[in-house]
């Protein structure tokens, strides 16, 4: 016979690897003015910390339908997140969504400068990159290079403004 606490034990480790297991991790970050966002792909949503007192702010839950969220840019109001192939876009607070646009490849990452949301595409070698005009979502341009591929990237905007 097992010694209870030994079996109290192994049930407690049990119940605390299944609820770690059973939590998403985040799968992009980003800080936008004092608030820190985190992207969970598989239960989208968006979980936010107010970066002056640290504590945390309501939860944007994401739409399940379009499947696991891929990839979010958010600026000062506007939130664009990818979900694979379909690319939507909210208000701050997660609502009113339009849709973008629909791409061949999925998006693995979403860029704002100004007026212009970059989506970079790539896969494998070729890097793919779409233009989209944030004011009304009209598609702009592609840009596809061979063995050039953009696993990841940044956008600077204060470096490359001309005066």
């Amino acid at each position: 016979m097992r010694n209870p606490l030994f079996t109290a034990i192994i049930c407690f480790a049990a119940i605390l690897l299944a609820q770690l297991n059973a939590h998403a991790r985040w799968i992009q970050s980003l800080r936008s003015g004092n608030t820190a966002y985190f992207l969970f792909g598989t239960s989208p949503r968006l979980e936010r910390c107010a970066l002056i007192n640290g504590q945390w702010l309501p939860t944007i839950v994401l739409p399940t339908i379009y499947g696991p969220a891929t990839a979010f840019a958010v600026d000062a109001n506007s939130l664009f997140v990818a979900y694979g192939q379909n690319v939507k876009r909210d208000d701050l607070p997660g609502s009113n969504e339009v849709h973008v646009i629909n791409t061949v490849e999925s998006v693995q990452g979403i860029f704002i400068d100004g007026s212009i949301v970059i989506l970079n595409r790539s896969v494998s070698l070729y890097a793919r990159l779409a233009s989209i005009n944030k004011t009304n979502n009209a598609f702009i341009a592609t840009f596809e290079n061979h063995v050039c591929a953009v696993g990841g990237a940044s956008i600077a905007p204060r470096r490359h403004r001309s005066a």
